[in-house]
């Protein structure tokens, strides 16, 4: 089981992407990364894991190219990203709004893999080099912020939590913000201590989730699978 949710809010960390920038990344047409057949043993899954390769396609320095990154360019950026996991063989859900200016929040899994999880890292390296490398921090770091966007951020993340338990959204502050450099409550002070909400432990997870992700609806993509209610902002 594999977990990863990469989310970039502006003025805070988007990791998910900025960590792999720095990264070497072929400027051919060789494969960027091919997972190591043994780290999973062909019997094990059926379609070999290890015959998984991903194409650096040119894809990300052709967006970089103009130094402008456009909405459109990031949405196809994940869906793309998305694609390339899923003919890997993974699945999972995912949520992201570019207008609500929310990244790309990933909870997914790779059957067959090692319980190490090197298969799975190996495939969301090479998607994650081939389609998203530096473009979402480019978009948000340049991206206005509209005057409405933090009540517009609060109510998605209010009716998220209200189909959990509606006591619990009554109480989530009217000036939350995913924004450091804006007045209000940090999203990610309201997240760590969810009990003074007056969420349950049967609840505490999906409402943390809610938050992740601004309160945009998950959609599945690749192999259906269940949840993992682990998921969790990259670092």
């Amino acid at each position: 089981m594999l977990a990863v949710v990469t989310m970039c809010l502006v003025g805070a960390a988007c990791s998910g992407d900025d960590d792999r920038s720095e990264e070497t990344v072929p400027d051919d047409t060789t494969p960027v990364l091919v997972v190591d057949s043994e780290a999973v043993p062909p019997e094990a899954v059926e379609a070999p894991v290890g015959s998984v390769v991903v194409d650096d396609t040119g894809f990300v320095p052709g967006v970089l190219a103009d130094d402008v990154v456009t909405a459109e360019e990031l949405d196809e950026a994940y869906q793309r990203y998305l694609g390339c996991l899923a003919d890997g063989g993974a699945g999972g859900r995912y949520a992201y709004d570019i207008d609500l200016q929310v990244g790309l929040t990933i909870d997914w899994q790779l059957a067959g893999d090692d319980g190490l999880g090197r298969a799975s890292n190996t495939l969301d390296r090479g998607c994650s080099e081939s389609y998203l490398g530096n473009i979402a921090n480019r978009y948000f770091a340049t991206v206005e912020r509209p005057d409405d966007l933090q009540a517009r951020q609060h109510d998605s993340i209010v009716a998220c939590v209200e189909a959990i338990d509606p006591g619990v959204a009554r109480e989530v502050p009217d000036d939350i913000t995913t924004d450091t450099s804006v007045d209000g409550v940090y999203i990610d002070e309201v997240q760590v201590d969810l009990a003074f909400l007056g969420a349950t432990p049967e609840d505490a997870a999906e409402i943390s989730l809610c938050f992740t992700r601004v309160g945009v609806p998950w959609q599945d993509f690749g192999t259906p699978s269940p949840p993992t209610d682990t998921a969790r902002p990259t670092t």
